[in-house]
């Protein structure tokens, strides 16, 4: 999935599928192991690595599909590609993208951490953000409201926990929930603001870690990682081309 999306990304820079030409085989490939196992993820690590393998991982599966959605862009703009490739790849896509919602909802709505956990789990589902840098629309603008809400009721002094497990967070994939549809700019700054009152506050002395407590000012592990680059999400446009800014 996330290579997918790098993939994407570069062709929609570029406005060119040239990169991609040259790794066509291998990229197809992976598309179709996303389309047989992206929906269904078996038990095994994920970004979140130090909290051990799962299975059916609801923010996994948000890749993988996102995944299959930029692999039908990237056929769309090949132009040796059959369209008909194009076409079914991104049906897949929005066709997976509708079922996730079911799989993943508790009973009040909510996005679980997994699909079998229990209705009070939860989780930061930071890979949706791809789909909205992508410009591929795979997910209603009613998911980002809904999230929005549901993240704020759960923020803590320091930032919003990855999930109910631990009072700690990775500050970029919170910067790319803030970069979801649906929050102006004083919204996102104001859920940007722990961030830096973190960073002012923290007593521990070393290079800026990303991985930090959320219910105190101190670090967890990571220090000066290029996963920083993540808080100028909001700064890409959704089109293609990131020709703009959201800052508006």
């Amino acid at each position: 999935g996330n290579a997918m999306v790098m993939i994407l990304a570069i062709a929609q820079k570029n406005g060119s599928t040239a990169f991609a030409d040259k790794w066509w085989g291998i990229i197809t490939r992976w598309a179709g192991y996303l389309v047989a196992e992206g929906l269904f993820p078996a038990k095994q690590l994920s970004s979140d690595d130090f909290d051990g393998p799962l299975a059916n991982s609801t923010n996994l599966a948000a890749k993988a599909i996102i995944g299959i959605g930029a692999y039908g862009a990237l056929c769309h703009m090949k132009p040796d590609c059959d369209t008909s490739v194009a076409a079914t790849y991104n049906a897949t896509a929005r066709s997976y993208a509708a079922r996730w919602q079911q799989l993943a909802a508790a009973s009040d709505g909510h996005l679980k951490l997994c699909y079998q956990c229990d209705d009070d789990s939860w989780g930061m589902h930071y890979s949706l953000w791809f789909d909205q840098l992508l410009g591929l629309e795979l997910f209603p603008p009613t998911l980002y409201v809904q999230l929005k809400a549901f993240c704020a009721d759960r923020t803590q002094p320091w930032g919003l926990p990855l999930d109910p497990r631990h009072n700690f967070t990775i500050q970029p994939w919170q910067t790319w929930m803030y970069s979801l549809p649906g929050y102006t700019l004083p919204e996102f700054e104001a859920a940007f603001e722990p961030t830096a009152k973190w960073v002012d506050a923290t007593p521990d002395r070393c290079p800026l870690a990303d991985w930090y407590k959320t219910d105190s000012p101190h670090r967890v592990g990571f220090e000066a990682r290029s996963m920083w680059g993540g808080i100028y999400s909001r700064l890409f446009t959704h089109k293609p081309g990131f020709e703009g800014y959201l800052f508006s």
